[in-house]
């Protein structure tokens, strides 16, 4: 659930995938403190990557293989019992958004299982006024390391940290409460709902190449140059914002939090001249 004391966000600048991501994610997780290893040593930790649907990683719908590949390295020579697991938006293609988007290929190669959260059974919650079903290896999670995209969004403006986890909710429930909920202010107090009921979580969000416009899955790739990280995903979302001139109180999940009003941030100063969303 998010935190009761705000925590600080950490910046690394990262100018490409390959190489450079490594060395920018060392950095981060010495910096911060995040993911150490008498923190993860033992515990069941699900790592939850951005699994939309089945693109390339160039196309900067998904999170980049070469982001998910030094995570799992460090978890693993922490100690920690890992797993990757994703409900993409459309279930019968998840061989192929595997496969595209080069996320399976580093599950296989590095000895990690993938977990299909729709075949994986759901524990049912009732939170603020919503009813939802969320996939059981997230809940029985130690620890939740979550590795958004940074991409504009038709409906919150803004899908990061918080509204990656969305895809804890299985298979075809994620667009049944869409329907049931399509008022953004109404769809951002569930992403509040769902996110009380979670295991702590880490993110680290993916943000060396974003997505602008019509996101989450039509926009234009656009450079971004960082990786961003936290313990609050408010927080991070928040530190997204004042980077992205982005109104945190435009966004509808980060309405009403403090953490994300005034982000306490630490590491690079990162400077995005130009970012563009499709909501108003």
């Amino acid at each position: 659930m998010p935190a009761e004391t705000p925590s600080p966000v950490w910046f690394a600048h990262c100018d490409g995938y390959g190489a450079p991501v490594a060395s920018a994610l060392e950095r981060l997780l010495a910096e911060s403190g995040l993911l150490a290893a008498d923190a993860v040593r033992g515990k069941r930790v699900l790592v939850k990557p951005n699994l939309l649907t089945d693109r390339t990683p160039d196309e900067a719908v998904t999170t980049h293989p070469d982001i998910l590949r030094p995570v799992l390295r460090h978890l693993k020579a922490a100690g920690a019992d890992v797993s990757v697991g994703d409900s993409p938006a459309s279930t019968a293609n998840l061989r192929s958004v595997l496969a595209k988007s080069g996320l399976g290929a580093v599950c296989d190669e590095e000895g990690v299982p993938f977990v299909p959260f729709e075949r994986a059974g759901v524990q049912n919650f009732t939170e603020g006024g919503f009813s939802f079903s969320l996939a059981k290896p997230v809940v029985e999670a130690d620890l939740v390391v979550n590795l958004p995209k940074v991409k504009s969004h038709s409906l919150t403006k803004l899908t990061a940290a918080v509204k990656n986890l969305y895809g804890a909710v299985p298979g075809y429930s994620k667009t049944t409460l869409h329907r049931l909920y399509p008022k953004p202010a109404v769809f951002g107090r569930l992403l509040k709902a769902i996110w009380k009921v979670l295991p702590p979580s880490v993110s680290i969000a993916d943000g060396i190449v974003g997505m602008e416009g019509q996101g989450p899955a039509n926009g234009r790739p656009i450079r971004l140059g960082f990786l961003a990280a936290s313990a609050d995903p408010f927080a991070l979302d928040g530190a997204l914002c004042r980077t992205l001139h982005i109104r945190p109180d435009s966004v509808p999940y980060l309405k009403g939090e403090a953490s994300a009003r005034a982000p306490e941030i630490h590491g690079d100063a990162i400077d995005v001249p130009k970012f563009a969303t499709a909501a108003p």
